[in-house]
């Protein structure tokens, strides 16, 4: 968490963090590219390197490193589009890295691929209605009617695709495989992760496809009514593995190695964690836990103060380096929200319950709610149009039960390696409690008003409900008077931009 003092000043009116302001100017540029044309990117670009050439001269250094941020956000954008090509039927090639299954038949995706020999610089995902013996690390062919995502306006399918590196859709009858033995980590990967889910299915039954969406992160055996039911309540983010299974990766290794043992403790957990973030195939909300984690553990090893805000913007860039179009990802996006609103709020909502004698762990664990929840508010209306009035409620509850079934989940699945029979006798106490957590929450989803209908909102209320939340928040070094008059401001932005959106609908 936060440990650096807050203080007023009156020459700083914000709380400076060099890689915050770095993520912000990153995540600038990428959106800037995906809304300008070619000529318009380029025209920012050198804008962007005029402006912060003259601030570094001028010693303007900290304003200059945002506009050099944004610069590399728009050059890396750039160079992650995708090759252009006509839709039409073309000889398709390349290794399969990953296979699922889904309403339009077997879906592989292919790295190195190409079409007519031509190399493409994204991956391709590739639908198949008959398919004979493939394995993943094989090289294979097809004769495929292929298009590029679709680009538009809010949620368009080029930019969903984009996020998971598919730039190309394609659709064919069959395929023949032409060789052998390609990709050696994603088949180790494959593997790997199939054996884990092998056991989940034995010892879990019929509840084995929840228990492998939160465990490892596939959701595609999780059954709808479920997902609904979750979503419903405002908890659905409790389907998805996140920043609570790195805690629990972290408590176990800091059990078995010794505290005195700082060296070894953090190269085992930076070793697990790499490990478990394989198997859970990089969600976008266990990589940033991940990724956090491990600044805050260097600064534990360095003796250095831990800052949360610093930590997560490393997480930020990080991913964004990798692929800068992670930035539209729903996942990603509802992940490095809910954290946001949670380094920001958390420990004074904490410190506010506190003084008003709610118990400590009562109040760490309302306040973690509420703060997740003004983060993500928007971005639930965004992609879902609704909002459970109860979801403080729900989230109070089911939280700490589910905390509770993900360990006893986590320790169930590694004893079904050594003894299946006793593991799946002890999966009946997850299992009870999942029961349980379902039923409350179905209680929940018949009140009255139990999910609200709300028209989607744009990305530019996303924007904007965000820097309110930051003007609001202590990092702003201003009295809370000012504060809560610059943050009425711009909520007051966000509805007007938001019922202007209602009305132009």
């Amino acid at each position: 968490m936060e440990t650096d003092p807050i203080v007023l000043s009156p020459d700083r009116i914000a709380n400076y963090r060099p890689l915050f302001v770095t993520a912000l100017g990153v995540a600038a540029g990428i959106l800037a590219c995906g809304l300008l044309s070619g000529l318009g990117a380029a025209l920012l670009a050198i804008l962007a390197l005029a402006i912060g050439t003259v601030l570094f001269i001028k010693k303007f250094r900290r304003t200059a490193c945002f506009f050099a941020a944004v610069l590399f956000g728009l050059a890396a954008a750039f160079l992650g589009k995708p090759r252009t090509f006509a839709e039409g039927n073309y000889r398709v090639s390349g290794v399969v890295i990953q296979i699922d299954e889904g309403s339009e038949g077997i879906i592989l995706t292919l790295k190195s691929a190409s079409l007519n020999g031509n190399l493409l610089n994204k991956r391709v995902r590739l639908s198949v209605d008959s398919l004979v013996l493939v394995n993943v690390g094989d090289k294979i062919e097809a004769d495929a009617h292929c298009r590029m995502p679709q680009a538009g306006t809010g949620l368009d399918e080029m930019k969903l695709r984009l996020s998971a590196g598919i730039g190309c859709i394609a659709q064919s009858g069959a395929l023949r495989v032409v060789s052998h033995g390609h990709a050696p980590l994603a088949r180790l990967s494959c593997a790997a992760r199939e054996g884990v889910v092998k056991r989940i299915e034995r010892a879990f039954g019929e509840d084995a496809g929840f228990f492998t969406a939160v465990l490892l992160g596939d959701k595609s055996e999780l059954e709808a009514a479920r997902i609904s039911a979750f979503r419903a309540s405002g908890t659905a983010h409790l389907l998805a593995i996140s920043g609570f299974h790195m805690g629990v990766v972290v408590g176990v290794v800091g059990a078995l190695v010794p505290k005195r043992k700082r060296g070894l403790r953090f190269g085992v957990t930076c070793a697990v964690m790499l490990l478990y973030c394989t198997l859970a195939a990089y969600a976008p909300g266990f990589v940033r836990a991940a990724i956090m984690t491990f600044f805050l553990m260097l600064s534990a090893l360095l003796d250095r103060e831990g800052d949360s805000l610093t930590s997560l913007s490393a997480a930020l860039l990080l991913i964004l380096a990798f692929n800068p179009y992670q930035l539209y990802s729903i996942g990603l996006q509802l992940s490095f929200s809910a954290c946001f609103g949670i380094v920001l709020f958390s420990r004074s909502i904490s410190t506010f319950l506190e003084k008003h004698r709610f118990p400590g762990k009562l109040a760490s664990a309302l306040a973690t709610t509420v703060s997740a929840l003004f983060g993500t508010f928007v971005f639930q209306l965004r992609y879902y149009s609704s909002f459970s009035p109860y979801t403080v409620l729900a989230n109070l509850i089911a939280v700490p039960v589910f905390s509770l079934v993900v360990i006893l989940g986590l320790l169930v699945t590694a004893l079904c390696f050594i003894s299946p029979p006793a593991a799946a006798f002890l999966a009946a106490a997850p299992r009870g409690l999942l029961f349980a957590i379902e039923k409350f929450l179905g209680f929940l989803s018949h009140l009255p008003l139990a999910s609200m209908e709300f028209n989607p909102a744009s990305g530019f209320c996303c924007l904007i409900w965000l820097a309110a939340l930051f003007a609001l928040s202590e990092y702003t070094l201003r009295s809370l008077k000012k504060r809560l008059a610059l943050a009425s401001v711009l909520f007051g932005i966000f509805t007007s931009v938001y019922v202007f959106g209602i009305i132009r609908a």
